[in-house]
């Protein structure tokens, strides 16, 4: 049985997956290639890509929009707002360190990857589409801030919420042993970060772009 684990990029995608594994024993994966960073996850946080070969459940991490398929999906969703300045970090630390910050950032709030530096054909569809589009088709939804808060109890609810009847066997890492651990690619892990890094007039323009998916999680200006 394969579940999609579905985010858009720095909603949390990779806590979840190695909350899974280590304290509930899943298989848990992705679709895309094996990088000098799924290495550096596997070496520091001890991450690995694991296969379901007995039929027994497989977690499927994916950042592209939902298919026509109906198979069960976890959605993963974050402020908008933080999500996005946790993804212009990410471009320039791990995609293209000769992008400034600021120019990443108004790329990602515009909703186009043209310009940062990703190979051709990489389109997530901007944060508000992606999350409309997953909304409608997910049958879980989980929030970054009940992840990183409680991340047993959330982990838990989600997997039951696709049907999955799992015993936890150690306790989950915290956020910030992680940190530690890996301190650029789980950078802060909190909400409401981006009133420290997004611009007034950018924040007007993420709202206008992305205010509907916004309302539809319950986030507010």
């Amino acid at each position: 049985m394969v579940v999609w684990l579905a985010s858009y990029p720095r909603s949390g995608n990779t806590y979840f997956r190695i909350v899974a594994q280590r304290v509930f024993g899943l298989a848990t994966s992705e679709i895309y290639a094996e990088s000098d960073l799924s290495d550096e996850l596997k070496s520091n946080v001890g991450l690995d890509r694991s296969a379901s070969t007995d039929g027994s459940p497989l977690l499927l991490k994916t950042h592209e929009l939902p298919s026509a398929e109906a198979q069960p999906a976890i959605y993963l969703v974050r402020d908008g707002r933080d999500t996005l300045v946790s993804f212009a970090h990410y471009v320039r630390r791990y995609v293209n360190p000769r992008i400034g910050f600021e120019d990443a950032l108004s790329l990602l709030v515009a909703g186009t990857f043209a310009g940062l530096g990703f190979p051709p054909g990489v389109n997530w569809g901007g944060w508000g589409r992606h999350v409309l589009a997953w909304l409608e088709q997910a049958r879980t939804v989980i929030r970054f801030e009940d992840l990183v808060g409680r991340p047993v109890e959330t982990v838990g609810r989600a997997l039951a919420g696709v049907g999955l009847d799992v015993e936890t066997s150690t306790r989950a890492p915290t956020f910030e042993e992680l940190h530690a651990a890996m301190p650029e690619f789980f950078r802060r892990g909190q909400t409401g970060a981006w009133k420290d890094e997004m611009p007034a007039w950018m924040q007007d323009i993420f709202w206008a772009r992305h205010g509907q998916a916004m309302r539809a999680l319950g986030y507010e200006r």
